[in-house]
C-alpha cells in the first residue's frame, strides 16, 4: 500500500470507520480493491494469526443469531475492511517503518484537528451538552479525539526511543509527543489525561526493562510493585481519585449502564446479540435494555469488555482477548530481546487499549484495530524470518500460530 493511501486509511478510520460520508466510504473501498489487486502476490504470503481468523469467523457467524441480521452483516463487512486495511498497510513494511508512518500521520492529524478547533470552531468544537465549546476536531466527540491523541502520544514516544537509540534525534521527534499532549489537554478528557500519564510511565518502564543487562525478573517485579501500589491507592482512596478525575461515585452514570448491560448479557451469555446489533434506536431489544437505565439511551456500554460480550458473548470476548494477547506477548518478547521503540509499540498499543476500555468502548472498530492487525502481521513475519533462518525452518504459510 502506498504511503498516501495508508495515511488516508489511518485518518478516515480514526474519525469514522467507513460509516460516515458515503463518498469517502466509496472512494476508500475502491482504493482498497485496487490496492489488493496491486499487492495480491505479497498478500498471498502475508501471515495472519489463527487468533485473528478465529475472531473473524465468530464475528461472521454472529449473523445467524443476531437480533438485527442485516445490521450485523453490514458491520462484519466493515470489520473485514479494517482487517484488509491493516494487512495492506503492513505489506512491505517492518514495525519500525509502521511506527514512523503512524507517528508522523497521527501527529499531523492531531495538529489539524486542533487547528480546526481554534480557527473553525463551528466545525472543530463540540456543540452539545457537556461537550459545548470543547475541541474535538473532525471526531464525533471529545473522547474519541482524546483516544486518538493518546495513541499518537504512544507512537510518538516509541518513535523518540527509536530515534535516540540510533543517535539521530530530530526536532520532529521532540515535536510529535508535544503535539499529542496538547491534543489530549484540549480534548478535556479525564480518561485521556489519565492514560497519557500511564503511557509515559509505561514507555519509561519498557525502556528500563530493555536496557537491563540482568534477568528481566527484576524490572518486571518493579513494574508489578508500581502497579500494585497504584491499585492499592485507587482502592483505598476511591472517592478522592474520582474527585481528582472529575467523576462521581457512579462514574458519570456508567455504573447504571453497566447494570443494564450485564442483565442483557445474562440472557445470552455465550453468543451475545450479534455484532453491532445493539444500541440501535427503535429496535425492541435495545429499547428493553435502555429501560434498565431508566429509559435513558446509551450507544455503547462504556466498557469495551461488556460491549464485546453483549455483542459476541463470552466466546467472542475470549477470542478478542486471545488476539490482543498474541500481539502483546510477541511485542513483549521483542522488547526483552531487542528493546527498540518499534519493539515496545505493540505493548504500548495493547496496554492503552486494554485500560481505555475499562470505562470506554473504543478501539475495536477504528484505526486502533487497523494498527493491531498490521502489527500482528509484521510480528508474525519477523517470526517467520527467524524460523526460515534456523537450522530447521518452518513451512511458509498464510496462517501463523496464535
Amino acid at each position: 500500500m502506498s504511503r498516501p493511501l495508508a495515511v488516508w486509511i489511518f485518518c478516515t478510520t480514526a474519525i469514522q470507520p467507513f460509516t460516515g460520508s458515503k463518498l469517502a466510504s466509496g472512494v476508500t473501498a475502491v482504493l482498497l480493491v485496487l490496492a489488493v489487486l496491486a499487492n495480491r502476490r505479497l498478500l498471498a504470503s502475508t501471515r495472519v494469526s489463527l487468533a485473528l481468523l478465529a475472531y473473524l469467523a465468530w464475528l461472521a457467524m454472529s449473523v445467524f443469531w443476531s437480533v438485527l441480521p442485516g445490521v450485523t452483516a453490514s458491520a462484519v463487512l466493515v470489520q473485514l475492511l479494517l482487517v484488509v486495511s491493516g494487512l495492506l498497510v503492513a505489506v512491505g513494511r517492518g514495525r519500525a517503518e509502521l511506527l514512523r508512518l503512524f507517528a508522523d500521520t497521527s501527529a499531523a492529524f492531531v495538529l489539524l484537528n486542533i487547528a480546526l478547533g481554534v480557527f473553525v470552531p463551528s466545525v472543530g468544537r463540540g456543540s452539545q451538552g457537556h461537550y459545548t465549546n470543547i475541541i474535538e476536531g473532525l471526531f464525533a466527540d471529545k473522547n474519541l479525539f482524546a483516544f486518538f491523541a493518546v495513541l499518537a502520544l504512544g507512537a510518538a514516544l516509541c518513535a523518540l526511543v527509536e530515534a535516540r537509540s540510533s543517535g539521530a534525534t530530530s526536532p520532529l521527534d521532540i515535536a510529535r509527543p508535544v503535539v499529542a499532549v496538547v491534543g489530549v489537554v484540549l480534548a478535556d478528557s479525564a480518561t485521556g489525561l489519565s492514560l497519557s500519564l500511564v503511557t509515559v510511565v509505561l514507555v519509561m518502564l519498557l525502556r528500563l526493562i530493555a536496557r537491563s543487562k540482568g534477568p528481566v525478573a527484576v524490572p518486571v517485579t518493579g513494574v508489578l510493585v508500581v502497579l500494585g501500589s497504584l491499585t492499592w491507592v485507587v482502592h483505598t482512596q476511591w472517592s478522592a481519585v474520582l474527585g481528582l478525575l472529575g467523576r462521581d461515585a457512579t462514574l458519570t452514570g456508567r455504573t447504571r449502564i453497566w447494570y443494564a448491560v450485564t442483565r442483557a448479557i445474562a440472557e445470552r451469555p455465550m453468543q451475545g446479540y450479534g455484532w453491532k446489533a445493539l444500541w440501535v434506536d427503535g429496535d425492541p431489544t435495545t429499547t428493553r435494555i435502555w429501560s434498565d437505565n431508566y429509559g435513558v439511551p446509551f450507544f455503547h456500554a462504556h466498557d469495551g469488555y461488556l460491549d464485546v460480550t453483549a455483542q459476541l458473548g463470552l466466546v467472542g470476548l475470549a477470542l478478542t482477548v486471545l488476539f490482543l494477547g498474541t500481539v502483546l506477548v510477541r511485542g513483549w518478547r521483542s522488547t526483552v530481546d531487542h528493546g527498540s521503540g518499534a519493539d515496545m509499540w505493540p505493548v504500548v498499543l495493547v496496554t492503552v487499549m486494554a485500560l481505555y476500555n475499562i470505562t470506554e468502548a473504543t478501539g475495536f472498530t477504528t484505526v486502533n484495530w487497523v494498527l493491531l492487525v498490521a502489527l500482528s502481521s509484521a510480528l508474525a513475519s519477523r517470526r517467520k524470518d527467524r524460523e526460515c533462518s534456523s537450522p530447521t525452518p518452518g513451512a511458509s504459510s498464510f496462517v501463523s500460530s496464535p
